[in-house]
């Protein structure tokens, strides 16, 4: 059985407290039909919204309106400054705790509002309008925050599919390398694994590598393995989300059968894809891995082929993954996502997770539906 993760009380705490804060301030909340016009990006919607809103009041009018309605008349300019900028983009900040006095101080610098803060799974999302996005996504970014432009991501109403890869992305370990730490060559086999993740190496030719290292290892080893695999904190939310939404999912990965099955299986995947071993028996030690690796190797061409097949069958798709291996999947897919990536990877991504666990990618999945609805 392998190991579900878990928040700390002391965690969530802080990232109530750090709600708190950015609810007391002065949201400029945006109608419905303003959420779906910006969404969409379609000119007819950005001007039926705006159409929508009630006539300008006067300054004189202003000056006659009572507090509370001349906050409403406010926000009612607010919003229509928004919708005549074509500029303007809506992008949900993900985060735990952050210096929230320091967000707020610097939101003039990038013509910046906040419109909803919510708290989905243990975690704050604030959905705001910027026209100023790259610049502004760097600043959230060195301030804690995960940030991706609202109208990227999928609707989960639409049906679709996940593909993911599974080692430091629905696990926060390397597979192969934990399988090296038996033989006491866990640090030889890392250095290859962590160059292959960077593009510097072919990473058929490096699994072979790797995977000849390993000759002579115990299979009935890889039990204490998986019992203990650490699974990504989100993930099982990440998966029964989809699931009770219909989507499909696939977890795709570079390492190998035993450890693939225990973690789709624990997780929910529909199907799973990974590499095969090959085994020998030994009179001394029974079965022992034999060096290779059998059959069709799971890489990056074979992780692109899945998401290009999801797409045949007319589906959205999100692929989620961290490493070079992972790059033809990510340009292929609708929404990509980069979990805790190389630098390489992060370059091709639509929403780079850096500062969170997958629940971000979960919340901004949610925040998009409920802007919808």
């Amino acid at each position: 059985m392998v190991k579900l993760a878990t928040f700390a009380s002391a965690q969530r705490t802080i990232m109530r407290q750090t709600a708190a804060a950015l609810a007391a301030y002065p949201a400029n909340n945006l109608t419905t039909q303003t959420y779906q016009a910006l969404l969409s990006g379609d000119s007819q919607a950005l001007a039926q919204a705006l159409a929508s809103l009630p006539a300008t009041k006067t300054e004189k009018e202003f000056e006659e309106l009572k507090e509370h309605e001349k906050e409403v008349a406010l926000r009612i300019e607010k919003q229509k400054d928004i919708l005549r900028n074509p500029e303007i983009t809506l992008i949900a900040a993900v985060f735990i705790d952050l210096p929230v006095a320091k967000l707020l101080m610097n939101l003039p610098d990038y013509n910046a509002s906040i419109h909803v803060v919510k708290i989905y799974h243990d975690t704050i999302v604030v959905v705001m309008s910027t026209d100023k996005y790259s610049a502004f996504r760097d600043f959230l970014w060195e301030l804690g925050a995960d940030s991706v432009e609202l109208s990227l991501v999928p609707l989960l109403s639409a049906g679709g599919a996940l593909v993911s890869d599974m080692d430091s992305t629905m696990v926060t370990c390397e597979c192969i390398d934990q399988i090296a730490s038996l033989c006491g060559i866990e640090e030889q086999v890392a250095s290859i694994t962590e160059a292959a993740m960077q593009g510097k190496l072919d990473f058929t030719q490096s699994l072979r590598e790797r995977v000849a290292l390993l000759k002579g290892v115990k299979v009935e080893e890889f039990t204490k393995i998986i019992e203990n695999l650490p699974i990504t904190l989100g993930a099982d939310t990440l998966l029964a989300l989809l699931n009770e939404r219909e989507w499909h999912s696939a977890l795709v990965s570079g390492g190998f059968i035993p450890f693939a099955t225990a973690v789709a299986q624990a997780l929910g995947f529909k199907e799973f894809f990974a590499n095969t071993l090959g085994q020998d028996h030994d009179a001394l030690n029974g079965v022992v891995l034999n060096g290779e690796v059998l059959g069709e190797i799971v890489d990056a061409n074979f992780k692109e082929k899945v998401v290009q097949n999801y797409q045949e069958q007319g589906l959205t798709t999100i692929a989620l993954g961290d490493g070079a291996n992972d790059l033809k999947m990510l340009q292929a897919s609708d929404f990509a996502v980069a979990y805790h990536a190389k630098p390489v990877v992060n370059e091709h991504a639509d929403f780079c997770i850096k500062h969170n666990d997958l629940r971000a990618l979960l919340c901004v999945l949610e925040i998009r539906a409920w802007l919808e609805n």
